[in-house]
């Protein structure tokens, strides 16, 4: 099935995939990239070559202006921030996070992890999470789901992973509570709205 999925992604990019990092997590790039990836460039265009200069003209009409922040408003939502989740058990439990006050989803819970640097893969960037909020230790194991939201602040991408605790004790070192809870349990919990469908998810494990 893959095989013919490169074969189909070559077809239609007209050249061969292999070696051009299309590959991710030892998975063939999703269609819906593939899409994503062209849109983002045709309206990339429309702003710098087709707007823009007539945004420069003293009596460019308004519904330019207009098409301007519209189209800039949705290559920023285009702009997906990659981010891991740690799925951490203990006695049957998995462990959730409460965000802080001030932070903009303040008192929502969450599955611990962060956000994917440049140069990192996700599990890299999973177990260098764990360590700076919780100050554990973790094997980042088997991958479990992912999930995509769009805040109004941003669109984030989840990649959810088992993961075993290894070494150390918790901290709270970056949020304002934790707590272990069955997965039964997860749907009385506030969860983030992008965590929720790794709940989802444990339930159906």
């Amino acid at each position: 099935m893959k095989l013919r999925f490169r074969e189909g992604q070559e077809r239609l990019l007209g050249f061969s995939t292999a070696g051009l990092g299309l590959e991710f997590m030892d998975h063939t790039v999703r269609y819906d990239q593939l899409v994503h990836i062209p849109g983002f460039g045709v309206s990339t265009i429309l702003v710098r070559h087709l707007i823009r200069p007539l945004l420069r003209e003293p009596d460019s009409p308004p519904w330019c202006r207009l098409a301007f922040f519209a189209l800039a408003w949705q290559n920023s939502r285009n702009r997906r921030i990659l981010v891991t989740a740690a799925v951490i058990e203990k006695e049957g439990k998995v462990l959730l996070a409460q965000r802080e006050p001030k932070d903009r989803l303040a008192g929502k819970w969450e599955f611990p992890g962060g956000k994917v640097e440049p140069g990192e893969t996700p599990q890299d960037c999973l177990a260098r999470e764990i360590r700076e909020e919780l100050g554990i230790e973790v094997q980042v194991g088997e991958f479990l789901c992912s999930s995509r939201f769009d805040y109004d602040h941003a669109s984030v991408e989840i990649l959810a992973y088992r993961c075993s605790w290894l070494a150390g004790r918790i901290q709270r070192n970056v949020h304002q509570a934790l707590q272990w809870v069955f997965p039964e349990d997860l749907a009385k919990v506030d969860l983030a709205e992008a965590d929720r469908p790794i709940a989802r998810c444990l339930l159906r494990k």
